[in-house]
């Protein structure tokens, strides 16, 4: 499964990403020490498309972003994640 994976930035395109959440069905789980388990179903991305993950810091801690990107776009990077669409 093609991904990019970021540490201190996150990656991504603008505009809303409606096939995430067939990758991503369901909430990450925060573990007791700490740890975050995401369950993500490679068989849901299109083919030409990769995962994007980014780590940033917050407050106390990190953050985690996570989009889809078109393989070889043109991305906006930042020290943090995009705000939300507004519905």
């Amino acid at each position: 499964m093609p991904a990019l994976v970021t540490a201190g930035k996150v990656c991504y395109v603008p505009g809303p990403n409606a096939i995430l959440p067939q990758v991503l069905p369901s909430p990450p789980q925060h573990l007791p020490d700490g740890r975050i388990v995401w369950i993500i179903t490679p068989s849901a991305i299109p083919q030409g498309i990769e995962l994007s993950i980014g780590y940033y810091y917050v407050a106390g801690g990190f953050g985690i972003h996570v989009t889809l990107v078109p393989d070889h776009a043109v991305l906006t990077c930042t020290a943090s994640p995009p705000a939300p669409p507004h519905r």
